[in-house]
């Protein structure tokens, strides 16, 4: 079994360079190109990625290049899981909020894009990720939680500074997946 999207390019990346080599997954090819993930992103200050080849954000975001980094963080959420449990996880998410049912199906970037992106120096600056657990019907819930803090220019905020949740950080979004860890080591036993 191998996730949707793979390119044909075999990922050489300093991230998929840890991952056990037992996984199904392991040295298939990459998503992001032949470079691999860690090294088809570029740092900026706070924290701010773009893809390689793009130009630096210099007058803000674009809610496209704003929807590239709700899709890296959940990627990079779920990539984390997988490190952990030495497993592959499924692309397919649903979302729902911090205590909640899952509400949302289908695109969560989507959809936090809908609620994350004002305009290009509009964007809501923290919110903590979570893979809360594998649902019945195989998808990824997702459990989130918007700081109430104002929207401003991407990275400006000093949240985009701090560390996630276990998981990492990426651009707005601090990341966990420890529920879902816990989940799946339960049943195994």
């Amino acid at each position: 079994m191998r996730p949707s999207g793979r390119t044909p390019s075999a990922c050489t990346c300093s991230l998929c360079a840890t991952l056990p080599r037992a996984l199904p997954w392991a040295g298939l090819p990459s998503p992001f190109g032949a470079k691999g993930m860690s090294e088809s992103f570029t740092a900026l200050p706070f924290g701010v990625t773009k893809a390689e080849g793009e130009s630096p954000l210099v007058n803000g975001m674009t809610r496209d290049e704003f929807k590239r980094i709700a899709q890296q963080a959940l990627e990079e959420v779920t990539v984390a899981a997988e490190r952990q449990l030495g497993q592959i996880l499924p692309r397919e998410y649903c979302f729902s909020w911090l205590g909640k049912k899952p509400e949302v199906d289908g695109d969560v970037a989507e959809f936090l894009v809908e609620l994350g992106y004002v305009d290009e120096t509009h964007i809501w600056p923290c919110w903590d990720l979570f893979l809360e657990r594998l649902t019945s019907d195989g998808k990824l819930h997702v459990m989130g939680y918007r700081a109430g803090f104002a929207p401003c220019p991407y990275g400006e905020h000093f949240s985009y500074k701090s560390l996630g949740h276990g998981a990492g950080h990426v651009g707005p979004f601090k990341l966990g997946c420890t529920h879902i860890v816990e989940q799946q080591q339960r049943e195994r036993r």
